[in-house]
């Protein structure tokens, strides 16, 4: 029987990290997996302590991948070749995925976006939003929809009161 293989991508060092105990849980239950990842956002430091193969390009761009809160970072990061890395991330998640079973991202609207854009069944950890700090949680128009999707298998929020409003 072939095993299963499961694309974990990820935008933030944090989200590597929940994805990391993901896969450190898959491997305890002794699923018969195999597991790539792709971290759109910086070096993917923990998924190499995790000895998980990186599919494609990573840099640690000079903003930390939070350039939305300070237009200059945004200049910095295109300056070091933020579109070049993006374009060779997405075509290597393209090329990769035809050979997965499923897609995992863990994220917002970018990691969601490529996740849909693989055309293979996925799940989502919106980690990105909390109806704790935003009230109540607001998708806007187009994560909704990408949530919405029938490739979208499941969607897991970081807590309880969330899962509750997106309900």
């Amino acid at each position: 029987m072939k095993s299963k293989g499961i694309l974990f991508l990820s935008n933030g060092h944090g989200e590597d990290s929940i994805n990391c105990q993901i896969l450190k849980a898959l491997r305890v239950s002794g699923a018969d997996v195999d597991v790539s990842a792709m971290p759109i956002v910086g070096d993917g430091a923990a998924y190499r302590r995790s000895t998980v193969p990186i599919i494609g390009p990573t840099s640690q761009m000079p903003s930390g991948g939070v350039f939305y809160m300070n237009p200059l970072f945004f200049l910095k990061d295109l300056g070091a070749g933020l579109i070049a890395l993006t374009w060779q991330q997405l075509q290597a998640v393209w090329r990769h995925s035809r050979h997965c079973d499923l897609v995992v991202a863990t994220g917002d609207i970018v990691a969601a976006a490529i996740a849909r854009s693989t055309d293979r069944p996925y799940i989502i950890f919106l980690s990105a939003h909390s109806s704790y700090y935003e009230g109540r949680v607001d998708l806007g128009l187009i994560l909704w929809q990408l949530l919405s999707s029938e490739k979208c298998l499941a969607v897991f929020t970081r807590d309880a009161l969330t899962a509750a409003d997106l309900n």
